[in-house]
């Protein structure tokens, strides 16, 4: 984790920890299961999206015309929803 992470508090949805357990083997991840693990359980995890949550995600992306992708979508509403003001992403 980046060293200007570490004093901020880290949250994300269920949707992010589905895309990196998902890419693991897309991207050919050869490091340490044990520390992505570690890694992604210190992230506080909005870990159920209702079906509103859901709902307005969609909204979002026919308002992006799918510009931004679904997932992406989910996470913007999450942010939204819980007032999250800042990103960090790859």
């Amino acid at each position: 984790m980046k060293p200007f992470l570490e004093n901020e508090t880290k949250v994300t949805n269920v949707t992010v920890l589905l895309e990196v357990l998902n890419s693991i083997d897309k991207y050919n991840f050869l490091g340490d299961l044990d520390d992505l693990k570690h890694q992604l359980l210190s992230f506080n995890i909005f870990d159920f999206l209702s079906d509103e949550d859901y709902e307005k995600s969609f909204e979002q992306f026919k308002f992006y015309n799918r510009n931004i992708n679904f997932s992406d979508c989910t996470i913007l509403h999450t942010m939204q929803n819980h007032g999250i003001r800042r990103i960090a992403s790859f």
